[in-house]
């Protein structure tokens, strides 16, 4: 618990009580001794009582100046519930203290003995990463808790104390610079600090996006030239134009609400391959924002959110998803961290309190249409989980999903596959595992990463005495449009999905390999897919595939396999919405009827239950899917964004749909299946009974 936290706020302090920092003549002694301690405090910190706050934390609390509630609201102290906010400095709050530690661990790294000082206040860092330094910071939070505010102070303090530095903010569009946003702040902020403190400023640049201190002078030639610091807080709309980040260095670059920043990943990727040259780092990037942004627009933020160390962002340990405690993850800030009427005056957030507080708004908006509760709790979540369910028409169980998720995340299911390559030899295909192989299990995947990715099987195929029974494998299949394209956002995708059986009880209805990527030539791609179709005995109408993009039909004709392909399916929605019928042909038209229809479809195959759990509770079909990448599309679908796996699933239910009175057939008669079911194995490569989460 934090005390006298008052005494960190000496300078607000006296501000409010005189309306000026100090009394003391401008010029004397006691002038300049009074600024240099305060300048001293602003870039190396300031300690009270054994405590120690960061120099960033120091200028927050004492010269930067914000809209905010009066105290006695703050702490719960008045009954009145409408309240004004006014014009005053911030308090000490005990969120905001572990935030700037982070940044200062971020940046600059801390000793072992700082570190062991300070842990007990803050957010754990992993300790390897907390040593070193040279980290970006990623922070997804609730709605309303200042950190505009507090990320504004990081530029502005670098436009006082620093020499030659640039700083930005970079958001998607202008209305999320200004209008109650960073930009706004600052400029607030720096009006008070020019009218009221000794590090005033001249400006050479003075417009909305753009303010640079310095002035004007004679060079010994005589012409005119910027001097003074030249320290500079610049604001850039991307316009959905990642490449606005490229040659932009600069010591803080923020990412101002990165849950609506449409192709964050790219933005981020090319910005940083600015700020980290030859191993060092000039500048540190912060992407800050809140969930519930429709979309795609969140998929970003996710993403660096639970794969920091991917983007060099100072990983946090997760202790808010249930069963991901201990998982890296971004920086976080609950609702009830730090909430308006649930903290004491030294800046203690009373958690418990705060969150039954919470519990009964929950319960409230319940009693509303089911998208305004989720709306409400991605904006003001518990946990990241909450916060990363993206508001809009998906239609699949997110929830369950993403708690799924966690699971395999925590438990490593997502290892339960074997990667490998396949190989024909002797009239005979086989599969050799190779660990060194790229699984690209990511959603979204770096465009930067290698994507030419390897098969994954979860089981291999059952083979009886006069071999694979016929039906029981098929594979579903969607293909991206053109070799070498510059956007490699489009992956090809199949599953080797398995139908259920009397001959088999593990895998019912679900996916037994995949093969997810994008070699270097569509060729290359149709190859091992093939490849993949004849090690399961997908040979006869077996591998289903949407028709519009790709060449599958090209490269079977090529190859005499055009009776490998499925044909158009006869059911459901056999008119597209314009009425124009589907003529048949291999492959599938995914008409408009179709695409509604499949999602419907792929819902109702998530929750079919299957089995039970320990609790002899329902275990749903989405529970043995240990495929990161399709969890993850299916937790962000949308109309509107690229979901490759998805898709392939889509072709998947509507081949299941056709062939569902279609019985699997034994090629010779078997007795005691289920006891005989492990040594159905073609070659012992990949042996699993029934997952279990």
């Amino acid at each position: 618990m934090f005390v006298n936290t008052v005494l960190f706020s000496e300078a607000a302090n006296t501000f409010r009580r005189e309306g000026v920092y100090t009394n003391a003549l401008p010029g004397t002694k006691e002038y300049l001794d009074y600024w240099r301690i305060q300048r001293d405090r602003c870039l190396d910190g300031y300690e009270v009582g054994g405590i120690p706050i960061t120099g960033e934390h120091y200028f927050y609390l004492n010269f930067f100046p914000i809209m905010r509630f009066s105290d006695d609201a703050m702490y719960g102290l008045t009954k009145q519930r409408k309240q004004k906010k006014e014009l005053d400095f911030p308090s000490f709050w005990d969120g905001d203290y572990s935030w700037f530690w982070s940044i200062e661990i971020a940046r600059n790294g801390i000793t072992p003995e700082l570190y062991a000082k300070i842990k007990p206040f803050m957010l754990i860092t992993i300790p390897e990463y907390a040593h070193t330094g040279g980290r970006h910071l990623i922070n997804l939070k609730a709605r309303r808790k200042g950190y505009s505010y507090k990320n504004g102070a990081l530029l502005l303090r670098n436009y006082y104390f620093g020499k030659l530095s640039i700083n930005y903010i970079f958001a998607s569009e202008e209305k999320y610079l200004f209008g109650d946003a960073t930009l706004d702040k600052i400029w607030i902020a720096m009006n008070h600090n020019d009218s009221f403190a000794a590090w005033k400023q001249p400006r050479l640049k003075n417009v909305d996006l753009n303010k640079k201190c310095g002035y004007k002078k004679l060079n010994e030639s005589g012409i005119l030239v910027d001097a003074g610091r030249q320290n500079s807080i610049e604001g850039i709309t991307f316009y959905n134009d990642p490449e606005k980040g490229r040659g932009k260095n600069g010591d803080y670059i923020l990412f101002e609400e990165a849950g609506k920043f449409p192709n964050l990943i790219k933005s981020w990727i090319i910005t940083q391959q600015t700020v980290e040259q030859g191993g060092y780092i000039g500048g540190t990037m912060i992407a800050f924002g809140t969930g519930g942004s429709e979309h795609e627009d969140a998929l970003g933020l996710s993403e660096l959110f639970y794969n920091p160390a991917s983007y060099n962002i100072l990983p946090i340990i997760n202790e808010w998803d249930e069963d991901m405690f201990g998982q890296e993850c971004g920086y976080f800030v609950p609702v009830y961290q730090n909430k308006e009427g649930f903290m004491d005056k030294e800046g203690n957030s009373f958690i418990q309190k705060a969150k039954e507080s919470e519990e009964k708004k929950r319960n409230d908006k319940k009693k509303g249409t089911q998208e305004a509760y989720k709306q409400y709790t991605s904006e003001m979540p518990f946990n990241p989980q909450e916060a990363t369910l993206q508001s809009n028409t998906n239609i699949f169980p997110t929830k369950l999903i993403s708690e799924h998720r966690n699971r395999v995340i925590a438990k490593k299911l997502n290892k339960l596959g074997v990667i490998g390559t396949l190989t024909r030899h002797d009239n005979k295909v086989k599969f050799h595992p190779d660990d060194k192989l790229m699984d690209v299990d990511r959603y979204p995947h770096r465009l930067d990463s290698d994507l030419r990715s390897g098969i994954v099987i979860y089981e291999s195929p059952i083979r009886l005495a006069t071999g694979i029974p016929d039906g029981l494998y098929y594979i579903a299949h969607d293909s991206y449009a053109i070799d070498g394209a510059a956007d490699k956002t489009s992956l090809g995708g199949a599953y080797v999905m398995k139908r259920n059986s009397r001959i088999s009880s593990t895998f019912p209805d679900l996916p037994v390999a995949k093969y997810i990527g994008r070699p270097d030539t569509q060729e290359e791609y149709n190859y091992n897919m093939f490849l993949l179709a004849e090690y399961y005995g997908c040979t006869n109408e077996q591998i289903a595939f949407e028709n519009n993009r790709g060449n599958t039909i090209e490269y079977a004709r090529k190859n005499k396999k055009l009776h490998w392909l499925a044909k158009d399916f006869s059911s459901d929605s056999r008119r597209d919405t314009t009425g124009i019928n589907v003529v048949e042909s291999y492959g599938t038209t995914m008409t408009a009827g179709r695409n509604k229809q499949s999602l419907l479809y792929i819902r109702d195959w998530l929750l079919e239950v299957v089995g039970k759990n320990e609790m002899d509770g329902p275990m749903y079909r989405l529970e043995f899917i240990y495929d990161l990448g399709l969890l993850d599309e299916l937790i962000y679908y949308n109309d509107k964004g690229n979901f490759d796996r998805v898709s392939t699933l889509k072709i998947a239910m509507f081949y299941m749909k056709e062939n569902e009175d279609k019985p699997v057939k034994d090629k010779k008669p078997v007795s005691s299946h289920l006891a005989q079911l492990n040594s159905f194995y073609n070659d012992g490569t990949v042996q699993h009974s029934f997952p279990t989460p």
